[in-house]
């Protein structure tokens, strides 16, 4: 075996990756977003960019109500819509504008369980549907479907009252069943986004408070920092910036000194 030449460490250091791009390299502000430039069935850019941010606003307030993608063709189409939405993103195409929101809204919209004991069958029939009304850009169809499955929701979870949804929790938790007891809470109607301006009563009291308002009292009074606890401006960060340099090229070199 002949043997190995030695490593030669400074051809080594010159080889080594650059080191990571440091905050200050990064531009700001961030770059626009791109015009509307597109057209979502025979809807224009702009038309659907409005529609999507209205609709947006309601489909963030649903209960939790979506079955898995099923296989299959719909749900390959499915899965292919969420990567071309991201891939907008990532590009900076024109459909930038609404491709989060649609992530967020495509799920919301197609994914809704038609009734408890749907199958899976069901769910592809539905979704096949359902995206046929995504591509042509009828989202009024879309939502007011969605809302009428919500609706039956909050009228079967209403059905529980608080002192029985309390009554039962106590009994499962007594009993050492704590996640039928948390199964039970999630199920129930104090799940999903709460609106800002919706108003509560607080207490025993009839008064009712937004939700707003009720946070703000939560949160705790703004106070001055201590002096101890910031750092000098004109300082330099000369720890940091040696920690970067041994990240970097000094553990690259030392590993094969130590090889």
């Amino acid at each position: 075996m002949q043997p190995q030449p030695p490593i030669n460490t400074h051809q080594l250091q010159n080889d080594s990756p650059p080191p990571a791009p440091s905050l200050q390299s990064v531009h700001w502000p961030m770059p626009p977003l791109q015009s509307t430039n597109f057209m979502w069935g025979p809807i224009d850019g702009e038309q659907f960019l409005k529609e999507v941010n209205s609709t947006y606003e309601l489909v963030i307030h649903w209960k939790p109500n979506l079955f898995l993608p099923p296989y299959g063709a719909s749900g390959k189409k499915f899965v292919q819509e969420l990567a071309r939405l991201l891939q907008a993103y990532a590009d900076s195409s024109s459909l930038e504008c609404i491709a989060m929101k649609g992530i967020t809204m495509l799920q919301q919209l197609l994914l809704q369980k038609p009734s408890k004991n749907s199958r899976a069958k069901d769910h592809s029939k539905h979704l096949l549907r359902r995206f046929d009304l995504w591509e042509a850009g009828n989202l009024d169809a879309l939502l007011s479907e969605g809302m009428c499955i919500q609706q039956r929701l909050s009228s079967n979870h209403s059905s529980k009252k608080k002192s029985t949804l309390s009554l039962l929790f106590a009994q499962k938790m007594k009993k050492g069943n704590v996640q039928a007891a948390l199964n039970l809470i999630s199920s129930s109607n104090t799940r999903g986004v709460m609106n800002l301006d919706d108003k509560l009563k607080t207490g025993t009291s009839d008064v009712e408070r937004t939700v707003r308002d009720i946070l703000g009292d939560k949160h705790p009074a703004s106070t001055q920092p201590s002096a101890g606890i910031l750092l000098p401006v004109d300082q330099p960060d000369t720890k940091s910036s040696t920690q970067n340099q041994r990240s970097s090229r000094f553990i690259w070199t030392g590993r094969f000194r130590l090889a």
